[in-house]
């Protein structure tokens, strides 16, 4: 997103959050050339407090980024509720409009830890109220916030879709990038490889893992139970330019979506993005934003979420070659046409400068 409105003049802040960050005693303000500059405080106590305690340093600084012949805003997230608030009230403070970024709807996040899911729920009741606009990354989310009668755009995946020049010789393995924490859903989609490789043994899965040491560890353990070693390959911490060319050479990439969980129909994976950058065939499922721009065997290969779904979808590419290459094509063709950060980045400047559009804003 910085990239994008940084091409369109805009000057651009990446906060990384008032929580800060461990290791550095004074603010860190980090030049990015074409992005923008990326901020780092320190981290001040118990992640609870620090917040607080970095609260007036946020407010000089935006005050200090404030340009009156620009149109300034600060875009948020959704942390925790009370921080939420706190960095509404400092930008408030320094002058500046607010729009919240609303890429999930926390409302549908399952969770064991009932004051963590409480939060969630009251935040998706009322974080609309308190800001100028919304940025929802999906109909589902659209939908939703329509009770807050605040201006929206949608903003949706984003990635590079410069013209290149895409491998059309595809290697015979399958790349599947997930966080290690969703086992139950990785155990899915190799249950399907285990079955589809019965019959194709000239391919293997590899499983790009991210997330923490412990549930990494997990992941391997199981594919070592299940004694599919020499088929499924495992990397991590990866550079993001070998995972880039992973993800142009393998012959299908795997974005499983569960119709019976509801944060999947809300969400729209960024990986959606950079895998129809790559120009590979993607593998998923009818869930979600998935239906709004996507059609089976055009642009995506789709099946159902299971075990047998995903074997199916392996063994169509195996058997279709030729095909698939071209549903890779069509879907770099649809990300250029919808995710390129130069489109998105240009639709976002243009929104958060109509100045007819927050005429209500700009006369309180």
């Amino acid at each position: 997103m910085a990239k994008g409105l940084s091409e369109q003049g805009d000057i651009c802040y990446i906060h990384n959050g008032s929580i800060g960050k461990k290791g550095i005693s004074v603010p860190e303000y980090t030049k990015l050339d074409g992005i923008g500059t990326v901020v780092d405080y320190p981290a001040k106590g118990v992640w609870y407090v620090s917040p607080f305690r970095n609260n007036a340093r946020l407010i000089s600084d935006l005050k200090r980024w404030y340009r009156p012949e620009r149109m300034n805003w600060v875009i948020v997230e959704a942390p925790y509720l009370p921080f939420y608030y706190l960095n509404i009230l400092a930008a408030r403070k320094a002058g500046y409009r607010v729009a919240a970024i609303s890429h999930e709807w926390l409302g549908t996040f399952l969770n064991k830890n009932h004051l963590k899911k409480w939060g969630n729920h009251l935040y998706s009741r009322v974080f609309g109220y308190s800001v100028d606009a919304i940025l929802p990354i999906s109909e589902y989310i659209i939908r939703r916030i329509q009770k807050f009668r605040k201006p929206y755009l949608k903003i949706p995946v984003e990635a590079d879709f410069a013209d290149f020049t895409i491998p059309t010789k595809k290697g015979s393995f399958f790349l599947y990038c997930v966080s290690a924490e969703y086992i139950r859903v990785i155990r899915t989609v190799i249950d399907g490889f285990s079955d589809f490789a019965k019959q194709h043994s000239e391919y293997h899965l590899i499983l790009v893992l991210a997330g923490g040491q412990g549930a990494i560890d997990d992941v391997c353990r199981m594919i070592e139970d299940m004694k599919l070693s020499r088929l499924v390959e495992i990397r991590y911490g990866i550079p993001f330019d070998e995972f880039m060319y992973l993800n142009r050479t393998a012959s299908g990439l795997v974005v499983p979506l569960d119709p019976d969980y509801e944060q999947d129909k809300a969400r729209f994976s960024q990986k959606i993005a950079e895998y129809l950058a790559s120009g590979t065939a993607i593998i998923s499922n009818d869930v979600g934003e998935v239906k709004t721009y996507f059609k089976d065997k055009v642009n995506i290969i789709l099946n159902e979420y299971s075990s047998s779904g995903f074997c199916s979808s392996f063994e169509w590419i195996a058997t279709n070659p030729d095909k698939s290459i071209e549903i890779g094509l069509k879907g770099f063709e649809l990300g250029r046409e919808h995710f390129d950060y130069r489109l998105c980045g240009k639709q976002l400047h243009d929104f958060l400068s109509d100045r007819h559009l927050f005429s209500a804003s700009l006369n309180s």
